[in-house]
C-alpha cells in the first residue's frame, strides 16, 4: 500500500528529516532515505486557521531506499489539545523525541489516514476524539515550517485505555515460518515479532478469510503484543 502525503507549506519551503519508525514507545535507528518531492499548485486549496495560512503545497510520495525498504513512518504521541472536524484536523501536544516537541497539527486525509481504536482496530470518527485523550500517530518525514508545524499521518490510534499497550503499525519486510509452526515477523524498521501459530489474525473491514501465511512482504498491519513478548493479534490491511 502506497501513501501520498499532502503537505501545506509556507513560501519558505519545507524541512525534510529522515527518521525511523518505532513501536511500544521505543525508537529504532532508521535509514537515510531519498525523498522525491513534486511541486504542485495550491489554487483553490487553503487552510483557514489562526495558526497558519498555507500558500503553496508540496506533494511527497513514499519512495523506496536503495536496499528496497520503504520510507519509515515516525511515531509521535501526546494529548489532544483540540480537534477541528470542519477542516479534518487534530492538534496534539507531541511528547515523543522522534519529531518536533509541542504542538503538531495532524491533517486527517480521508484517502490516506486511518483513525482506529486501540483495542479493536476499528475506525473512529474524528468527532469522537476528545480533548485531553492520548493518541499515537504515525507521520511521514515531511513537515511544514509553520507554527505549529503541519503534517499528514498515515495512522492515528486513539481510545487508548489506561495501562494499555498500544498496537504497533508495521510494514512487513519478512514473514518467516518456523519449525514449530510459529512465525517470525520482521518489520521494515528491523523490529522482530514472535507470532505463535494460534495467533488471531483478522482482515481490515472485510469478510475475507486471512491466515498467518497470507502476511507477506510489503503488507501493512497492526500488531498487538501479549504476554511473553509474543504477538496476540494482527489486523492485516490488504488494500
Amino acid at each position: 500500500m502506497q501513501y501520498k502525503i499532502l503537505i501545506y507549506t509556507m513560501a519558505a519551503g519545507i524541512t525534510l528529516s529522515s527518521l525511523s519508525g518505532c513501536g511500544g514507545g521505543e525508537v529504532n535507528a532508521g535509514q537515510d532515505t531519498n525523498i522525491v518531492t513534486e511541486a504542485v499548485t495550491a489554487a483553490g486549496t487553503s487552510i483557514e486557521s489562526t495558526e497558519t495560512t498555507a500558500e503553496t503545497a508540496t506533494e511527497v510520495e513514499e519512495t523506496e531506499t536503495e536496499t528496497g525498504l520503504a520510507l519509515e513512518s515516525i511515531l509521535v504521541w501526546g494529548q489532544v489539545l483540540r480537534t477541528d472536524a470542519e477542516f479534518n484536523r487534530i492538534v496534539i501536544d507531541n511528547q515523543s523525541n522522534n519529531s518536533v516537541k509541542g504542538e503538531i497539527v495532524l491533517n486527517i486525509s480521508e484517502e490516506n489516514t486511518r483513525v482506529l481504536d486501540a483495542v479493536d482496530g476499528l475506525p473512529v470518527s474524528l468527532t469522537d476524539i476528545s480533548e485531553g485523550e492520548m493518541i499515537y500517530a504515525y507521520i511521514g518525514p515531511a513537515m511544514t515550517l509553520s507554527l505549529p508545524p503541519i503534517t499528514t499521518p498515515s495512522m492515528v490510534i486513539c481510545k487508548i485505555p489506561a495501562d494499555f499497550r498500544v498496537p504497533e503499525y508495521v510494514k512487513v519486510s519478512e514473514m518467516e515460518k518456523q519449525e514449530d509452526g510459529s512465525y517470525l515477523l520482521t518489520g521494515t524498521n528491523k523490529t522482530e515479532y514472535s507470532v505463535p501459530a494460534d495467533c488471531v489474525i483478522l482482515p481490515f473491514l472485510t469478510r475475507n478469510m486471512v491466515r498467518l501465511e497470507h502476511v507477506a512482504e510489503g503488507n501493512y498491519c497492526l500488531v498487538w503484543m501479549g504476554n511473553e513478548a509474543q504477538v496476540s493479534k494482527i489486523v492485516l490491511f490488504t488494500d
